[in-house]
Parts: structure tokens; C-alpha cells; sequence
């Protein structure tokens, strides 16, 4: 019996035990603020930022959860919020188009035991302040850059900011202009007038692009009035101008084909110019031309091909002329494009320019012959090729172009079929040759001749036919 006792008493002791030692083991430390987003102090906070504090355990809302704030520093009324909860992270989200005010010192609120641990230990009051943007955006380039000349007729006109920008008050807006001075005021004061213009954002870059081209040799001013533009923060921009000057130079050519002074040049050849920008046409365009210096009864005349009997073309900077017919042999010629023909995009004319060349005036030569030169061995079914260091045509003489041979002190003269392919002349007889028999190809002066009418020297190739 005393043993039970003893038993029941011992159980009561160690229950006793227990229960002393989990009071003792009990949480009884209030979470505490570890970091926090934005900072303590930091600037240039965004007005529509999340602000985020973190703990240093998991928190849950307490029983001054709703009285919560973020308010202006100097006082005034606080931000409309919604707040959440994310383990050890209270975030505080503010209602879209009711954001912070710009430049302004906020301070976050946490009131005593707004805030508990998982084991209800309240918060301690918390606040803590940091201030929001309040520099306006400024322009850090553009193109065109400022007081550039030259400038394209058909620019966009881009300024990039150093932050993302928005468009600002509707009136400021719309007033954003390209402006341009069109005269003066009796007294000399300038007047001005302004482009048609679209207006874009994307994100950092304004874009102005002018519905129209630009005059040329214009001075132009982009005109940014203040509060045209803001940050995201709603920070509205100053006054910014910045002027540039439109092209007002007039293209120059820069490579000409056939060069200048170019002799030699094939009579079909396309006479090619290059410029050092794009060319369009001019108001002269029509009176482009080739002119050459014709010899009339003893007299020099000056000729012309003009525009109707040439093929003119434009590709970019580049200009082709080309003559319907071929041009002639050992001839001088000059293109000339007359003052305002061309122009550039921007409307600037061309100065005069003429640059002359002069044709071939070099006879073709025979360069191989099949069969060779005092060959032997021939085949008498063998046709003869002559071949020309250019493309041959036939001549005035070309009927007297024969394949003859000597029969005792007489030459026989033997009929062929005379033909003509790029640079080969063929000379194909109408029945095989005699065997054993020395021929000889002749080609009078003037028989053949090149695309420019100058035409080949005598010619003669004798060959053996095959006593076989």
C-alpha cells in the first residue's frame, strides 16, 4: 500500500516536471524588422514601388494590422494600400493611379503589434522613412545631334532620356514641335512656323517624325516644352531645344565609267556614273547627252546623241547611259549632264559636269588559227577558224575573204561557206580539199572588222593537207 502511494506520488512529480519545463521553453521573443525595401533613408524612390520589410521570423497580422500606413513625412494624408503577407515579409502594395507623391519624404508605419509571431508575441513599433523621385528626366542624345548639318530631308528626329519617359500634360504634349523660321518682323524679330509631325514614346526615346520631307537647307528646332514629358514618377521635364540644319550639299559624282579621258572603250559600252549619295531626277533631266566633234567639208561640227536616242537610268547613286545604237569607232565623246539634272533627295541640283572618252580605235588581231600556220598533215575535211583578240564583224571587203591554192602558176580560188561566231571567223568548204595541196586563208584589209568599224590589216595563214 505505502509502495502504491510512493508510485502515484512520483507520477504526480514528473507531470509536475513537465509542465514547469515547457512554461520555461515557451517563445517569448516579438519578431524584429531585419531589412526593408526601399532602405532606411534611400532617395529616388520610385512613387510606385512596393515597399517590403522583412523579419527576422514568420509573422502573421496582429490585432493594429489594419492601421498599417505609409504616409507623407511632413504629414498630409497616407497612401491608399493593400498589404500581404509572405512568411518573414510584410509587402505594401499601393492602388494603381493613387501613388506617392513625387519627391516627397514617406515614412512606413508599423504600429505596436500590428504584427505577431506564430506564438502571438506582438511587434514593437516600427517605422521607417525613405524619399521618392523628384528629378525630372534629362535628355542624354539625339539624332540628329545637335547643330548637325547635312541633315537628310527625310529624318526621324529621336532624343533618348535617362530614364523612362511618359507623355505629360495633354497641352505640353501635343505643343512638342518642329519648328522653323520662314521670315522676320519689320522690327527683325523672327516668325516661325512649325512641321506636321507624329510624336512616340518607346520606353527611354522620343521619336518626332515628320509627316513630310524636311526643305532642304533648312535650320529646324525641336521644341520640348516644359511638362511635355515625365518619369514614371510623374517628374515633368524643363524646356529643351536642340536645332539642327538640313542637307543643302548637291551630289558629286565620284566614279565614272569609262573613266575620264578613257580611250580604247568598246563601242557598246554603258557609260556609267556614280555619285556620293542617291540621285533622282532633275528638272534638266532630259537634256543629258553624248556629244563628238564630226569633220563636215574640212569643218569641225559638234554632234549630239540625245536624250531620245539614249536609254538613261537611275539605280541609287548610280547613273546609266546607254546609246540604242552602238557608238562609233575612233570617236571622241562626252557626257554631259547639265546644271540641275540631277539632285539629290533633298532637292539640292547637280553642278554642270561633262567627262569625255574616246572609242576604240584599235583594229582586231588574230591571236590562234586552226589549223596553224604552215601546218601540215591536214585533214582535207577540215574546217579553217580564225580566231580575234575581239568580237569581229564582217568589213566592205568580207567577199573577198578566200581559201585559195596555186595550180601550177595560177590560183585556184575554193568555194566555202564564210560565217562569223563572237570572235571566230569560220571558213567551212563546200567539198573536202585536195590531198597533198598547200592553201592559204586570205583575208583582204578591211574583209573583217571590230564593233567600232576599225577594220583588220591583210591576213593570209597557209597550211598542207595530207597526202593521205
Amino acid at each position: 500500500m505505502v509502495l502504491k502511494k510512493l508510485m502515484v506520488l512520483l507520477v504526480i512529480v514528473f507531470v509536475l516536471f513537465l509542465g514547469i519545463s515547457a512554461v520555461s521553453a515557451a517563445d517569448t521573443t516579438a519578431p524584429t524588422a531585419v531589412a526593408g525595401s526601399p532602405a532606411r533613408d534611400a532617395v529616388n524612390v520610385k512613387v510606385y514601388a512596393d515597399v517590403n520589410t522583412t523579419f527576422s521570423e514568420d509573422i502573421h497580422p496582429g490585432s493594429n494590422y489594419n492601421q498599417i500606413a505609409l504616409q507623407p513625412a511632413s504629414g498630409g494624408a497616407s497612401a491608399v494600400i493593400e498589404t500581404s503577407i509572405n512568411g518573414k515579409t510584410l509587402t505594401i502594395k499601393q492602388y494603381t493611379g493613387t501613388y506617392m507623391q513625387a519627391g516627397t519624404k514617406y515614412r512606413v508605419v508599423l504600429p505596436a503589434g500590428s504584427l505577431t509571431d506564430e506564438a502571438g508575441n506582438p511587434i514593437a513599433a516600427y517605422s521607417r522613412c525613405f524619399t521618392t523621385d523628384g528629378t525630372p528626366p534629362t535628355a542624354v542624345a539625339g539624332s540628329p545631334a545637335r547643330n548637325a548639318v547635312n541633315v537628310p530631308v527625310t529624318t526621324q528626329i529621336k532624343t533618348t532620356f535617362n530614364e523612362d519617359i511618359l507623355p505629360g500634360s495633354t497641352s505640353n504634349y501635343s505643343s512638342i514641335a518642329l519648328r522653323y523660321q520662314i521670315g522676320t518682323t519689320r522690327s527683325g524679330s523672327p516668325i516661325f512656323a512649325t512641321r506636321d509631325v507624329s510624336v512616340s514614346i518607346d520606353g527611354k526615346v522620343l521619336t518626332v517624325t515628320p509627316n513630310s520631307n524636311l526643305a532642304k537647307a533648312t535650320k529646324y528646332s525641336l521644341i520640348l516644352p516644359a511638362g511635355s514629358l515625365t518619369d514614371l514618377s510623374g517628374n515633368a521635364i524643363v524646356f529643351y531645344s536642340r536645332s539642327f540644319t538640313t542637307d543643302s550639299t548637291a551630289p558629286t559624282a565620284v566614279a565614272g565609267s569609262p573613266a575620264r579621258n578613257a580611250v580604247n572603250v568598246p563601242v557598246t559600252t554603258q557609260i556609267k556614273t556614280t555619285f556620293n549619295e542617291n540621285i533622282y531626277q532633275g528638272s534638266n533631266f532630259y537634256d543629258i547627252k553624248l556629244t563628238y566633234v564630226e569633220i563636215v567639208d574640212g569643218v569641225s561640227v559638234t554632234r549630239s546623241i540625245d536624250n531620245g536616242d539614249l536609254e538613261v537610268s537611275i539605280d541609287g547613286a548610280v547613273l546609266t547611259v546607254q546609246p540604242y545604237t552602238h557608238l562609233a569607232g575612233s570617236t571622241k565623246y562626252t557626257l554631259v549632264l547639265p546644271t540641275g539634272s540631277l539632285k539629290d533627295l533633298a532637292g539640292n541640283g547637280i553642278a554642270a559636269y561633262s567627262r569625255p572618252f574616246t572609242t576604240d580605235s584599235t583594229a582586231p588581231k588574230a591571236i590562234a588559227g586552226s589549223p596553224a600556220r604552215n601546218a601540215v598533215n591536214v585533214a582535207v575535211g577540215k574546217t579553217i577558224t580564225t580566231t580575234f583578240n575581239e568580237k569581229i564583224i564582217f568589213g566592205n571587203n568580207y567577199a573577198s575573204i578566200k581559201l585559195k591554192h596555186k595550180e601550177g602558176s595560177s590560183w585556184v580560188y575554193d568555194d566555202a561557206h564564210v560565217s562569223i561566231l563572237d570572235n571566230v571567223l569560220i571558213v567551212d568548204p563546200n567539198s573536202d580539199l585536195a590531198k597533198g595541196t598547200t592553201y592559204t586563208l586570205d583575208l583582204p584589209a578591211g574583209s573583217l572588222c571590230d564593233e567600232g568599224w576599225n577594220p583588220i590589216a591583210a591576213y593570209s595563214r597557209p597550211f598542207t593537207t595530207t597526202y593521205t
